[in-house]
């Protein structure tokens, strides 16, 4: 009799020969009677696999055999071995990483989940730049929003006047 290294396994008695691990299986143990399917999040494309391995942030893998995709565009995975892709929230968007979702900045707003860029507020309307910027405001009567990324509206300067809301 002899053990089956690690990354083989044996699940016949007196057999002669071990059975190679297969992709999406490892075996990390000497002598072991079956070998270990690769847990969620996680996949091994190795034949004779001693562990496998997470997907990066911002992909998670097909299958238990595969290497991961990249989530899609507008879609995030906020740590490695995640088994689902999140949107990213109205108020928020998906830039360059698959890890992070960003908040809309002053004077900017998205209105859709899972999307790659801010929308800019109309003229006579404003945003603060906080995680609920997936509308714009309107100025109150008398105020204006001057510079589109202002995150309030100002008075009306002297001289000048601002009629009805947004103006």
């Amino acid at each position: 009799c002899f053990e089956c290294p690690v990354g083989y396994y044996q699940n016949a008695t007196g057999a002669e020969t071990c059975i190679t691990a297969e992709p999406g299986c490892y075996q990390n143990k000497t002598g072991q009677s079956s070998c270990i399917e690769c847990e969620a999040g996680r996949y091994t494309n190795q034949h004779a696999a001693i562990a496998c391995e997470c997907s990066h942030p911002g992909s998670t893998p097909n299958n238990l055999r595969t290497k991961a995709t990249e989530c899609p565009v507008g879609h995030i995975t906020s740590s490695s071995c995640s088994t689902e892709c999140a949107a990213c929230t109205r108020g928020t968007i998906q830039l360059v990483s698959h890890i992070e979702c960003y908040i809309c900045k002053q004077g900017f707003y998205q209105n859709q989940d899972a999307q790659t860029s801010c929308k800019q507020c109309p003229e006579g309307y404003f945003s603060s730049g906080n995680s609920s910027n997936w509308n714009c405001t309107a100025c109150a009567p008398g105020k204006y929003a001057s510079d589109k990324e202002k995150e309030i509206c100002e008075c009306a300067v002297e001289g000048r006047f601002a009629v009805g809301n947004g103006s």
